[in-house]
């Protein structure tokens, strides 16, 4: 059998990476605005996507370099030792939605990377590990620009990255289904005792 070499890239090799736009003060929510504003809430943490049902609302002149794109990956820039720093991946085409200067936003620019890919593995063991190993600071802490950058990301052949990312959805499937479950089960439950009061 042959040995399959996987070779390593550094992020800032395979990804553009950029911090999310800095508000003055509080996001200043506006129910007229044409803009919305991503944060680190809105990544669900079971599916690891964007949420963007409840972004906030915004009217917004600023750079519009930080519109999100399709495929982009947001990372918090802020975590701790046991939660390590979320990440999800933006899976969509509403226009106008900026990231907060709470995430970096990376757009995969190597056409031999699929973007899911990173996602699953910046989210595995091994990629949260990488992660803390970065951070600095005391109870609440943070990722530079330039430590991310430099993170080394395995990167398997394409039909390899194929194969991984259909597997994590099917287990996200399979989670979402087991959530489900335990939700009927927990009201039936509560129904079970409800008839006995």
């Amino acid at each position: 059998m042959a040995l399959t070499y996987i070779m390593k890239k550094l992020l800032c090799d395979i990804a553009d990476i950029r911090l999310g736009y800095s508000f003055r003060g509080a996001i200043p929510f506006d129910v007229d605005g044409d803009y919305f504003v991503a944060q680190v809430r809105d990544i669900d943490d079971m599916t690891q996507a964007v949420l963007t049902e409840h972004l906030t609302q915004i009217s917004f002149d600023g750079n519009v370099d930080a519109l999100l794109q399709d495929q982009d990956i947001l990372l918090s820039t802020r975590g701790t030792e046991s939660s390590g720093l979320k990440v999800g991946i933006y899976d969509g085409q509403e226009e106008y939605i900026i990231a907060a200067s709470s995430l970096y936003v990376l757009r995969i620019t190597d056409t031999n990377v699929l973007p899911r890919y990173v996602l699953y593995y910046l989210n595995s063991f091994y990629g949260q590990r990488a992660l803390k190993n970065m951070m600095s600071g005391a109870t609440i802490k943070t990722i530079a620009k330039k430590d991310l950058s430099e993170i080394m990301i395995p990167i398997p052949p394409i039909p390899t990255q194929h194969t991984i990312v259909e597997a994590m959805l099917n287990i996200t499937k399979q989670k979402i289904l087991l959530q489900q479950k335990m939700n009927v089960l927990g009201t039936l439950t509560d129904n079970i005792i409800s008839i006995h009061q």
